[in-house]
């Protein structure tokens, strides 16, 4: 049970994060792409 309880939590976070920080990565690796493309 606390198995479970310790996996949902690490989902729940690790989705939060994701939804929060994955904008800024798509936007920094766009950005170092057309850097080295130039």
């Amino acid at each position: 049970m606390v198995k479970r309880i310790v996996q949902l939590f690490f989902l729940v976070v690790g989705g939060t994060l994701g939804v929060v920080f994955l904008p800024n990565l798509l936007r920094l690796m766009n950005i170092s792409d057309i850097s080295l493309l130039n």
